[in-house]
């Protein structure tokens, strides 16, 4: 697997690529995530089903300017750079058969 990796990456992308197996799953991902956000699937705590919406924390929601203070809505989310630099978070894909492009959020500041 890994030199099927290496061989259809570009150097630079197949050396961040790890390839894991049932065992290393769990110790890995407890290297970058809480249990409490790792999925039930995985042996961690979040009881998660595709297509579940972002249960956004405190300081995600604060960053968010006041428009977002309603739910996200279902369905793909893009950001892009907005005016001013800053990052606007668009509704995208179709919802009734129409495509879509709605902004939903405005990132005012980050980090």
């Amino acid at each position: 697997m890994n030199k099927y990796i290496k061989f259809h990456n570009d150097p630079h992308t197949a050396e961040k690529i790890e390839v894991l197996i049932g065992p290393e799953v769990l110790p890995t991902l407890r290297e970058y995530v809480d249990d409490v956000n790792i999925p039930v699937k995985f042996r961690g705590r979040l009881q998660f089903t595709n297509g579940m919406l972002p249960d956004l924390d405190d300081i995600v929601q604060q960053l968010l300017n006041s428009d977002s203070a309603t739910p996200l809505p279902p369905g793909p989310l893009e950001w892009i750079q907005g005016p001013h630099g800053r990052r606007t978070a668009l509704a995208v894909g179709s919802k009734a058969s129409s495509e879509r492009s709605n902004v939903i959020a405005i990132l005012d500041e980050f980090g």
